[in-house]
């Protein structure tokens, strides 16, 4: 990652694009929501769209969760669309039935179903990367709150610039102030999400009680250092992440058809610091809500695998049990989910 130091945000946005590999032969989906954040987003990828080439797309999904609000935010993204002459697509769905159905909290439905819409229209019209507009803020704030959660140097690793799923995260190092500013300096709407004020939630919590505290009392470069740490921790874990994927392989064992599962003595023999990543493939591969697995499930695993009793199992977020069955460990639905 090149220097960010005393660049303008588009030269910032500019370098980051570049540095994922972006070109002429790709189609980019802007996620915009209509808030500040997205709408920023948007402007930068319209401007350099002509200078690096790509196809640009804009994506906006109605979580239909703040009545008159939700419907002005769409409205507003359809004029944005317009005055930019870009194609955009719609999606809603409805979050209530999906927090129901999964027993998940709020956020995490908008979530799954905002980007099941990404994912799904992104293979329809073959794009090639979604961009996402969260910046320097966020990460800082999804550090402290793992961190306060207890999480892994995995957790506090935070969101990567880009994923294998080809989302990418032009903004990931401009901070929400500079984001702010460009807009003011360039006259540029947006609107407002007023349940982003509310401190119901932890995240907003940290966002609007716990950053400003530290920043006011502590450093005011808090934010920046802990972008840097969580840089740092995905350096670090993208060098252990071969030694994980190997250990992982030793240790599952495919029975023909029947569930897979996880030599008990492969798992013991692996060092401490390794096996509890290899814990969180493993639950990935066994679709455990991994965003909400925190210290004290990987600990359960580390208990259960050590158990002299040779049997046992632990319940882990998404309604998934791991069983452990003298010297095999295999996962299964809790029984509450399983449909007759």
């Amino acid at each position: 990652m090149r220097n960010t130091i005393k660049k303008t945000i588009t030269n910032r946005v500019s370098d980051l694009l570049k540095d994922i590999g972006i070109s002429e032969k790709d189609h980019i989906i802007a996620s915009v929501s209509g808030g500040p954040d997205s709408v920023c987003m948007l402007y930068l990828l319209y401007i350099l769209k002509n200078k690096l080439g790509y196809k640009l797309t804009i994506a906006h999904f109605n979580h239909k969760l703040r009545g008159k609000e939700s419907e002005n935010d769409e409205l507003y993204v359809k004029l944005l669309s317009k005055y930019l002459g870009i194609k955009l697509f719609i999606g809603q769905g409805d979050v209530s039935k999906e927090k129901k159905e999964k027993k998940i909290t709020t956020q995490e439905a908008a979530r799954s179903l905002r980007y099941n819409f990404l994912f799904s229209l992104k293979k329809r019209i073959k794009a090639t990367y979604i961009a996402t507009a969260h910046n320097l803020d966020d990460q800082a704030e999804l550090v402290l709150l793992r961190m306060i959660r207890g999480a892994s140097g995995t957790g506090l690793a935070g969101m990567p610039i880009f994923t294998f799923e080809k989302i990418i995260r032009p903004l990931i190092t401009t901070t929400r102030k500079e984001i702010i500013n460009y807009l003011a300096q360039h006259a540029i709407p947006y609107t407002m999400d007023s349940s982003n004020l509310s401190t119901t939630y932890l995240r907003n919590q940290i966002r609007l009680e716990l950053l400003p505290k530290l920043e006011a009392e502590f450093n005011p470069k808090i934010k920046q250092n802990l972008f840097r740490v969580s840089k740092y921790l995905k350096e670090d874990e993208d060098f252990i992440s071969s030694f994980i994927e190997k250990a992982k392989k030793r240790a599952t064992i495919n029975r023909n058809g029947l569930n897979r599962c996880y030599d008990i003595e492969e798992l013991r023999n692996i060092h401490i610091s390794i096996r509890r990543r290899v814990f969180i493939e493993i639950f990935k591969e066994e679709r455990v809500k991994v965003i909400r697995i925190s210290h004290r499930h990987i600990e359960a695993m580390d208990k259960l695998i050590f158990n002299p009793k040779k049997v046992g199992e632990i319940t882990l977020p998404g309604d998934v049990v791991a069983v452990r069955n003298d010297r095999f460990i295999y996962f299964k639905r809790h029984p509450r989910i399983i449909k007759n």
